[in-house]
């Protein structure tokens, strides 16, 4: 029921907002609507959503996590273009395997789809523990925890914060 609530309360505020009325007409169209939209599928939204799921620190944990992807997804644009520019092509494409511990599948497919967002990257392969990584710049040199650093960033501790 919690997530019915949310999910409608949600739906019409959009409708309000993207409105831009509170008329009755528009508020009177906008209740039946928003009401279907949230009768239809908060089931399959919310399956899982608890009063925990709303605490605050899940907000602040998402957040940060757009942020940090923002941020890595900027950085990755500039250093594939200039990868693209460069008269000289000085890349080391690779597989990489990165542990991700006790992660659940959420945690995995979020970083996995994070990963494959992010220019330059493409997550292969996602099983319980780990994922496969191609990545277009991979030096040999580096540690695991420097690969895994280079790639994941932040994602999967921010993503625990919002799933676990």
């Amino acid at each position: 029921m919690l997530g019915f609530t949310v999910l409608f309360a949600l739906v019409f505020a959009l409708w309000v907002f993207f409105n831009a009325s509170t008329s009755i007409p528009v508020l009177a169209l906008g209740l039946p609507l928003s009401l279907l939209v949230a009768a239809l599928s908060s089931k399959f939204l919310f399956q899982r959503l608890t009063p925990d799921a709303l605490h605050m620190r899940r907000y602040l944990s998402a957040f940060l996590y757009l942020f940090g992807f923002g941020k890595a997804l900027l950085v990755a644009n500039f250093n594939v273009i200039a990868i693209i520019l460069s008269p000289r092509m000085s890349i080391s494409p690779g597989v990489v395997k990165i542990a991700m511990g006790d992660a659940n599948e959420d945690v995995l497919a979020a970083v996995a789809n994070s990963i494959t967002l992010t220019p330059g990257t493409i997550t292969l392969d996602a099983v319980p523990g780990a994922l496969y990584v191609h990545n277009i710049n991979c030096n040999p040199a580096d540690s695991k925890i420097e690969i895994k650093k280079g790639i994941v960033g932040d994602f999967e501790h921010s993503l625990r914060g919002v799933f676990q």
